[in-house]
């Protein structure tokens, strides 16, 4: 069987490719990480075949010279590669099929999925995997001739052949466990995320969502729009090791875009996991009952990461998000009396945006006033309906909205809201939001009664004051 390391290729200076795949990149003003989400993608594919191994090299802090001088040699090499860094990740592609003549090279990820002939296009990549990662790399470390591996594109001369697309894994029960391989392979004390405790993992116990939210990147191009789940007994029975085997994990993320979809499945494992003292955070819809979160608060949960997106009704419903503002209101206050913490996700540029209704979505932010906020820019992202919107519009005037500093910023204008109004906004409202008084005195409140939240302010403090003292950043 062949060998593979699947990675999270060197970055452009400054850049977080792995945030950037759904999040704003997250770096300090001056260039130094802030946070970092496990690329647990690369981890489920790693772990999917004996002989292949994760590697973050964002994370490691790895150069693209230090890589290509230190990589050892593998036979097949699976990059992990974003939009906004695809030119990057294919030169450093051509560089490592230098000095790796006999490997093969493959893209994945979900602009490889979306545009197979531009990735294609440079010399050093011989494969793009379509879609999910793991039945083709299983395939493709079996010497399986390309020809009869779905859901692969690749290079027969000067021709690129696209063979027949992949069906979705249903089995999920039958993926190892990926807090396993993030052991293995990764240095999970490099990880952070402000709004969970520190040290966290990530698991998955779905892929896909039903929603069907215009500027959502991950279920309109790999995992798509049907939920496919695994087992509550799996998943108990995963949380329960990592409780047991990774007594430094302090919370443990489940990342399924919206795990809260299926209230009864959530119930299940609230039963599975009360009484076991294990602290689990996951993300939500603002619109589960009163009951349901109780349960979760009970069996351990502490926190909920929401997608409020904006405080007009107008937008949301443009942005085809589902829940209106009235829901969210009552689902806060739910929280609130549940005893559930709110990480709360805020969204300027989407369609129909305008100074009002930015305006609204800030004023929306400051009452609803969860425990930790993030103020992002609608990305503009090959495969979604809302990059399809843009270019239809004639909105779409940037090729790149890359900062010095690893900020994304917005790539469009509308006719009464330019790019550089919406990131103007944005920063704007970090500022306002982290500024006001009230926030202030919150933080510091929980600050000197809970341990966690002491060491989350001190962490946060330098990249907050920063961030928000920083001039507004601009695309290049």
């Amino acid at each position: 069987m062949k060998s593979a390391l699947v990675l999270v290729p060197p970055n452009i200076p400054s850049m977080d490719s792995v945030a950037g795949g759904r999040f704003q990149a997250t770096y300090n003003a001056d260039g130094r990480r802030a946070s970092h989400w496990i690329p647990i993608w690369i981890c489920y594919a790693a772990g999917s075949v004996p002989t292949a191994r994760a590697m973050d090299c964002n994370v490691e802090g790895l150069s693209r010279e230090e890589f290509l001088r230190s990589v050892p040699d593998y036979d097949i090499y699976v990059f992990y590669a974003n939009q906004e860094t695809i030119g990057y990740d294919q030169e450093t592609a051509r560089l490592l099929h230098d000095s790796k003549k006999r490997s093969l090279i493959a893209f994945a990820g979900p602009y490889s999925t979306v545009l197979p002939e531009r990735v294609l296009a440079e010399q050093g990549v011989d494969v793009v995997i379509r879609g999910e990662v793991e039945e083709a790399l299983r395939a493709l470390c079996d010497d399986w001739p390309l020809r009869d591996i779905s859901g692969l594109s690749w290079k027969e001369g000067d021709r690129i052949v696209h063979n027949g697309e992949a069906a979705k894994l249903d089995d999920l029960d039958s993926l190892p466990w990926v807090s396993r391989i993030i052991r293995r392979d990764l240095p999970l004390l490099r990880y952070r995320i402000p709004y969970l405790n520190y040290p966290y993992i990530s698991i998955l116990s779905g892929r896909g969502c039903p929603g069907r939210c215009c500027y959502c990147l991950w279920p309109q191009t790999i995992s798509g729009h049907r939920y496919r789940t695994r087992s509550i007994a799996d998943v108990a029975e995963e949380m329960i090791w990592i409780h047991t085997m990774l007594p430094q994990v302090r919370e443990i993320q489940i990342e399924d875009d919206t795990f809260t979809c299926d209230p009864g499945r959530v119930l299940e494992l609230c039963d599975a996991l009360r009484g076991r003292d294990i602290t689990w955070s996951c993300c939500a819809r603002p619109e589960l009952r009163a009951d349901v979160l109780h349960a979760m608060k009970q069996s351990g949960a502490r926190n909920l990461v929401v997608g409020f997106e904006s405080g007009s009704n107008e937008i949301l419903q443009r942005a085809r998000k589902g829940v209106r503002t009235q829901r969210a209101r009552a689902f806060r206050d739910d929280c609130r009396r549940a005893g559930l913490r709110v990480h709360g996700c805020f969204v300027f540029g989407l369609p129909g945006e305008t100074k009002e209704t930015a305006k609204q979505t800030l004023d929306y932010a400051l009452e609803l006033a969860p425990d930790t906020v993030q103020f992002a820019i609608a990305s503009a992202y090959e495969g979604t309906a809302f990059n399809d919107y843009l270019r239809d519009e004639g909105f779409l005037h940037r090729e790149t909205g890359i900062t010095s500093t690893g900020h994304l910023t917005a790539r469009y204008d509308y006719p009464e809201l330019s790019a550089d109004e919406i990131n103007r906004l944005t920063h704007q409202a970090w500022r306002t939001y982290y500024l006001r008084p009230a926030t202030i005195l919150r933080q510091l409140r929980g600050a000197l009664t809970n341990l966690e939240d002491f060491r989350r302010l001190f962490h946060g403090v330098h990249y907050v004051g920063q961030y928000l003292f920083m001039n507004e950043p601009h695309a290049k």
